[in-house]
């Protein structure tokens, strides 16, 4: 049966820009009236990021504003095969904004496509029910400005009933964590079910030191806004989920949105799939990927570097045991991931504070977005593969090996495809393989707008 929530809560995140209908084809046909959630641009928060001499943030009143006054509206549903096809009508609240020609599905390769409905007013896609998790963007008058996303995933899982008793289970409707925000996982427990239309207002902490994998399943949500964005306690800088890095993590389903930093850090020996990032800020990274990790059929959309391999020193957290300092990550995966990128960091990043990442690949990624504008090319995360030197701990020695990326689809203009640097090291770094191939690019390079 089509599953998606038709609750109201969190009020205050609910969509005042769109209403969505879910119109299952099955026998009988099946009509669901979803939550459009809806995320609003920081505009304080951005303003923290440039002020003028007396120290008021002036972000809104630079670049013609185009980054302030702006919402990412979404809808999450999941389907089994039997639904056959989901028809998902799509409505406009402020006004006929879909025009004949100028609205489109991202990426192109989902092979989807939009009819306008309702002299504009309304907008229809056609979803394949069952299969692979998809990740669709709304396009419409050349502009994300309000963006709406629809994620089209698998029914929520039934657990078994010895795993059940291992699990923390968060139902639909808000829960919030008490006190600092920060919910330590209980002793005894290695799961976490977070049911579609679930609303997690806080962190989840899985650093006590206990043994073996965790797994996080379930298609709700976890929200970071109520903390403090470069806030001086610790809960202000915690990832949404934060795992000690000797525990695989197993993640299927979640949306994470708002972080308020880097949303999600994977350890070794894990996999990631149907997760999506939400974020609008300056140091919400979406997903830091190491040694023997894969990350597949994802979305990510926010202002840091989206998907960043990554091995050497982790945080200032007392996360024990710490990452190896100097040990290369090898055997990373990325495949089927669609990015829409702000106008910050990179789509994959290779680099920064790194020891180096070997025999590793990325295939088939969609760039529906990126908006790098700022240094018109000076920056060398700005672009699509990027692997940046050093910044803080330029004494670390960078080897990275035998790497290949493969199937990029860029369907945004960008202003540069690969940027790779070693320069400032003050130790010797290498780079020795790094092989590139099978790319579209589908408009002239040329930073944004």
């Amino acid at each position: 049966a089509l599953e998606a929530y038709t609750g109201a809560e969190p009020a205050d995140a609910r969509s005042t820009l769109f209403s969505v209908e879910l119109l299952a084809t099955s026998r009988p046909a099946q009509v669901l009236r979803p939550m459009v959630y809806a995320s609003r641009s920081p505009d304080a928060d951005l303003g923290k990021i440039h002020r003028d001499a007396s120290g008021r943030g002036i972000f809104c009143g630079l670049h013609g504003a185009q980054f302030c006054n702006r919402s990412v509206s979404w809808v999450e549903m999941g389907s089994s095969a039997e639904d056959e096809t989901v028809v998902v009508t799509i409505r406009s609240l402020y006004g006929p904004v879909f025009a004949q020609g100028k609205v489109s599905v991202r990426p192109e390769s989902s092979g989807l496509s939009a009819r306008v409905l309702a002299g504009g007013w309304a907008a229809e896609i056609r979803v394949p029910a069952g299969g692979p998790p998809r990740q669709l963007a709304l396009e419409y008058s050349g502009s994300f400005q309000h963006a709406m996303l629809v994620f089209a995933g698998a029914p929520d899982p039934v657990l078994p009933t010895a795993q059940r008793e291992r699990t923390l289970c968060f139902g639909p409707g808000v829960s919030r964590v008490p006190g600092s925000g920060v919910l330590q996982l209980p002793a005894g427990r290695d799961t976490i079910l977070l049911a579609r239309g679930a609303w997690l207002d806080g962190r989840i902490n899985i650093t006590r030191h206990d043994q073996g994998p965790i797994r996080v399943l379930g298609h709700g949500i976890i929200s970071g806004r109520r903390f403090t964005y470069h806030g001086g306690a610790v809960p202000d800088s915690l990832r949404s989920i934060e795992v000690q890095f000797d525990r695989p993590l197993h993640l299927s389903g979640p949306t994470l949105v708002d972080p308020k930093g880097h949303a999600l850090f994977v350890p070794p020996h894990s996999s990631v799939s149907d997760l999506k990032v939400l974020g609008w800020l300056y140091n919400e990274d979406g997903v830091w990927l190491s040694t023997n990790t894969t990350l597949s059929r994802s979305f990510v959309r926010t202002n840091d570097d989206s998907i960043r391999l990554y091995a050497g020193a982790l945080d200032g957290f007392n996360n024990l045991p710490r990452p190896p300092r100097n040990q290369p990550a090898r055997g990373v995966v990325v495949e089927d991931v669609v990015v829409a990128q702000l106008f910050n960091g990179a789509v994959i990043q290779l680099g920064w504070e790194d020891a180096g990442i070997q025999d590793s690949i990325v295939r088939r990624v969609d760039v529906i977005g990126a908006e790098w504008y700022k240094t018109a090319g000076l920056e060398p995360n700005d672009a699509v593969v990027s692997l940046r030197p050093p910044v803080y701990d330029v004494g670390l020695s960078e080897h990275h090996r035998n790497l290949t990326v493969e199937g990029l689809r860029v369907e945004a203009p960008v202003g540069r495809v690969v940027g790779v640097g070693l320069f400032g090291c003050a130790t010797r770094s290498t780079l020795h393989g790094l092989t590139v191939r099978d790319v579209v690019i589908q408009q002239p390079l040329r930073w944004w707008p």
